[in-house]
C-alpha cells in the first residue's frame, strides 16, 4: 500500500539497516492471551490476512480455508491440536508479518530464526519444551531471575556458547551496521538460523 511503499523509499533513502527475528515457537504468545485458541481450527478463515480477505469471494476464502486445513492439520494424532494450531498461530501472527517486511527492505535486513532450546528458556504452558516469543531475550541479555548459573559450569555451556555468540553479533551490528561478514542480508542469503552447536544461514526467504 501506499504507507508501506512510502516507508521504503524513506527506508532505503536513510539506508539504515535492520536486525529483525522470530522463534520457532513464537505463536504460544495467542494461547497465553485467551482461550480462543481453542476454537483455532474452527475458524481457519480468520488466519487469512485481513486485507485479502476482504477482497477475495466466499468461495475463494473456503477454498484457501481449506488450504491452511490441509497444511496444518493433516491428521487427528494431536488430539488437541496444539502443535499444529502452535505452528499455524507462529506463521501468521510472526512468520507471514516477517516475510512481508523483509520482502519490502530484504537489502537492509538482517533476518533470524531462533532455535535453540536450554535451561535458560521460559517455561511453557504445555508438555513441550518451546521456544517461546522472546525466548532469544534470556540469552541476549542477563536476566538475574533466570540466566542462572552464570559461572560457567558443565551444564550450561551451551548456554554460555549462545549468550557469547549474541552479544557478539548484536554489539558488531550496533557498532558496524552488520552482525557479521558471514551473515548477509536477507536479499542476497536469507536468514540465520540460531542454534547450538551450529548455527547457519538458511537460503530460503522466511
Amino acid at each position: 500500500n501506499d504507507t508501506l511503499d512510502a516507508l521504503k523509499i524513506s527506508a532505503m533513502a536513510r539506508g539504515k539497516p535492520l536486525m529483525t527475528g522470530i522463534t520457532t515457537d513464537d505463536g504460544i504468545i495467542r494461547f497465553i492471551i485467551d482461550d480462543f485458541w481453542k476454537q483455532g481450527e474452527s475458524h481457519l478463515a480468520d488466519c487469512i490476512p485481513r486485507r485479502t480477505r476482504d477482497k477475495i469471494s466466499e468461495a475463494k476464502r473456503e477454498l484457501i480455508r481449506q488450504d491452511i486445513q490441509d497444511r496444518y492439520f493433516p491428521d487427528t494424532f494431536d488430539e488437541d491440536k496444539v502443535m499444529n494450531l502452535l505452528r499455524l498461530y507462529t506463521d501468521t501472527l510472526f512468520g507471514y508479518p516477517m516475510a512481508k517486511m523483509s520482502t519490502y527492505f530484504a537489502n537492509l535486513t538482517y533476518g533470524y530464526v531462533f532455535q535453540y532450546y536450554g535451561s535458560w528458556s521460559r517455561p511453557s504452558p504445555f508438555p513441550y519444551q518451546l521456544v517461546a516469543h522472546g525466548a532469544e531475550i534470556s540469552y541476549l541479555f542477563y536476566y538475574t531471575n533466570r540466566s542462572l548459573p552464570l559461572e560457567s559450569c558443565s551444564l550450561n555451556q551451551a548456554n554460555l556458547a549462545i549468550n557469547k555468540q549474541m552479544v557478539k553479533w548484536w554489539t558488531t551490528f550496533a557498532k558496524s551496521g552488520y552482525p557479521d561478514p558471514q551473515w548477509p542480508t536477507v536479499s542476497n542469503s536469507g536468514y540465520m538460523v540460531i542454534n547450538f552447536p551450529t548455527s547457519f544461514m538458511n537460503s530460503s526467504t522466511f
